[in-house]
């Protein structure tokens, strides 16, 4: 990796072992973590307006 590139957040599984991660990589992770909860919440409510519009039209 060159040094002007961003640098990854390191490769992490929910459940893994933090002891061996850096305080910033800590930090990244914390960071891709909060970012991806977002993403997950929007797909959520998304699909919750989806429904919403599907439930409309048949009644249900």
């Amino acid at each position: 990796m060159m040094d002007d590139e961003p640098r990854r957040p390191p490769r992490h599984s929910l459940g893994d072992s933090l002891e061996r991660l850096s305080v910033v990589e800590l930090q990244e992770l914390r960071t891709a973590c909060l970012a991806e909860a977002e993403r997950i919440a929007a797909e959520v409510a998304r699909r919750d307006r989806s429904k919403a519009v599907a439930d409309s039209v048949f009644k249900r």
